[in-house]
């Protein structure tokens, strides 16, 4: 998942609310139980799932103090045989996040810690990232970041009754319950053509991992618990943008495996789980049509489900206001990007459109530094800019805002025109009078300024730049 230069690092909301609070040194004993656990998952199921056994090279790594543990030998950080593991420090200008990287051009499933004291859990999680190393041989090289209409009161409703008929129709053996779980799909894809393509895609990349996670970390009884709670947390989320994936990929899936009929080939470029479920199942398409949605919709909690979503909208237009007024209109940061790497939670994400999502737990790395966001970033379309709230305090080296906060490399400062704020890099060269409050503000960071010297570079430099003027 790395095109050209964007390195997009996906922070499951797992490891980012669910989770123990942070542990500032990592717990050895228990890192090596894990990488236990999972070599004993990737042999007992030897490469059935996907052919291809699960990649092995993996890393844990904790955000507090970049400590990482490796389960192999890991020369390019120093890591240094400790017991069954391979401990060292990971580099402080890398993004850390639950996602696969390249070291040294080989790929590595780096998982942030701590994980779940649940071992079912963190193996689940485990397995899910090492997917995501699998993914080229199976033929899936996409990077799909959102979807917008999933954050709609109607398409809400609509993946929700999906969901719950998707699970009675697993647990109950029930094809109409299956058929209705499509119907309810059909709708929403008659209802929102054009982001068809996109949820099939998010399907393919995040669904099949979570499928791969579930599949192999739990034994039958949890995993049924796990698929409630999935189902059941869904009206707690914010975003369902990119969240829809990790609830539909392992129920199309484990469906699909229920059928007995074989479901995957050699590549999964396009796991197209509507008309997969319609062949594997013997359900003419035609039959859809004939359903009634006011008579099927109560079988399935509508009612709870429509009064969620009826106060959730609410709250979400009232979200939408505030950081449109937030981010775009009130003298926001804006930072243009150049090599980014980001981090974010894709349980957060709020749509706002035009322009873009905020993110509502975000980090990102690029030329000027390092920006920590706790109450909303700002990511434009393109991915070329990101806009933050108004600064509040700004130092020589850090940037203050509402829940944000820049660590500036040295060299860079913050310049506002009166409407927004920007980030530069420092330097005197092609200055003139018409930008001297400009200047005025870079001579602390050229000089490094700590007693005031750059006050009399500026006061002389003012004073020889009028007399100019004057002259010409």
């Amino acid at each position: 998942m790395k095109p050209i230069t964007l390195t997009i690092s996906i922070l499951l909301l797992a490891s980012i609310t669910m989770l123990p609070a942070q542990q500032k040194t990592i717990d050895h004993d228990r890192a090596a139980k894990y990488f236990k656990q999972f070599d004993q998952l990737r042999e007992s199921d030897n490469g059935a799932l996907w052919g291809h056994k699960l990649p092995h090279k993996m890393l844990f790594v904790n955000p507090k103090n970049y400590e990482f543990v490796a389960n192999e030998p890991l020369q390019a950080y120093e890591a240094k045989e400790d017991g069954e593991i391979f401990r060292g420090q990971y580099p402080q200008n890398k993004a850390i996040a639950n996602t696969s990287v390249l070291i040294d051009s080989t790929p590595w499933t780096m998982v942030m810690w701590p994980l779940s004291e649940k071992s079912d859990e963190a193996v689940e999680l485990m397995a899910h990232e090492s997917f995501h190393n699998l993914q080229n041989l199976l033929g899936i090289k996409i990077s799909v970041m959102a979807i917008p209409h999933m954050d709609q009161k109607d398409a809400r409703t609509l993946f929700r009754l999906e969901m719950n008929a998707l699970y009675e129709g697993l647990y109950n053996n029930n094809q109409e319950a299956v058929k209705h779980a499509l119907y309810f799909r059909k709708m929403r894809f008659d209802q929102y053509p054009e982001t068809k393509k996109e949820e099939i895609l998010l399907e393919t990349q995040e669904g099949l991992a979570q499928y791969t996670g579930f599949k192999l970390g739990y034994n039958a009884q949890r995993l049924k618990m796990r698929l409630q709670e999935n189902i059941r947390n869904m009206s707690e989320k914010s975003s369902l943008s990119r969240a829809t994936a990790y609830t539909s990929g392992p129920l199309y899936g484990l469906l699909l495996d229920a059928s007995g009929k074989p479901w995957k080939n050699g590549t999964m470029q396009n796991f197209n789980a509507f008309e997969l479920t319609l062949q594997h199942f013997d359900i003419d398409p035609k039959s859809l049509s004939k359903l009634q949605y006011d008579e099927i919709k109560q079988h399935y909690n509508f009612d709870k489900i429509e009064s969620e979503e009826k106060l959730r909208w609410k709250k979400r237009q009232k979200k939408i206001e505030q950081y449109t007024h937030k981010l775009l209109e009130d003298q926001p940061l804006i930072i243009e990007l150049i090599d980014k790497q980001i981090g974010f939670n894709p349980n957060s994400i709020i749509p706002v459109e035009p322009h873009g999502n905020v993110y509502e737990y975000f980090v990102l790395r690029d030329w000027f530094g390092v920006l920590t966001a706790k109450k909303g970033a700002l990511m434009t379309n393109d991915w070329n800019r990101v806009h933050v709230s108004k600064p509040t305090k700004i130092k020589q080296d850090t940037i203050e805002g509402d829940g944000w906060v820049i660590k500036l490399k040295k060299g860079h400062y913050i310049f506002n025109d009166k409407e927004k704020y920007y980030i530069k890099k420092a330097t005197t060269k092609d200055y003139s009078a018409n930008n001297l409050n400009e200047l005025k503000e870079i001579l602390p960071v050229i000089f490094d300024d700590s007693n005031g010297l750059s006050e009399i570079i500026w006061t002389t430099l003012s004073f020889f730049v009028l007399i100019s003027l004057t002259i010409n």
